[in-house]
């Protein structure tokens, strides 16, 4: 869930002079890709095995836990992950040993290892 990324501080209809609807427009359009929104797409559109860890105080933590947890309904689907307590959004750049994440980041390192060099 990357939606921030595609949108700059300044509405475009500020830097364009395009109209306030169709900026709004714009917006939702790309809200409801699931491009920019995983939750969004079919069952279908995943590979076999999905990694989803999310941060306890991350907006779109619950969003991703649905996800997941929807994921998980399919049988040829496997998937790993948890919520990690007391973490932010990013917790997995800055983490340090003996912080809160850091088990779960090692963790889920060994996860996705075992996945792309599995046999």
């Amino acid at each position: 869930m990357f939606v921030g990324h595609f949108f700059s501080p300044l509405p475009l209809y500020q830097q364009r002079k395009i109209s306030p609807e169709a900026e709004q427009r714009r917006v939702e359009e790309l809200m409801n890709r699931p491009s920019i929104s995983p939750s969004l797409a079919d069952e279908r559109d995943f590979p076999s095995h999905v990694v989803l860890y999310t941060a306890e105080h991350d907006s779109f933590a619950k969003k991703m836990d649905s996800l997941r947890t929807k994921l998980k309904e399919d049988e040829t689907i496997n998937v790993f992950g948890r919520m990690v307590p007391r973490v932010g959004h990013g917790w997995d750049l800055i983490v340090q040993r003996d912080q809160a994440g850091y088990e779960e980041w090692n963790e889920a390192c060994n996860v996705c290892a075992g996945i792309i060099f599995r046999k």
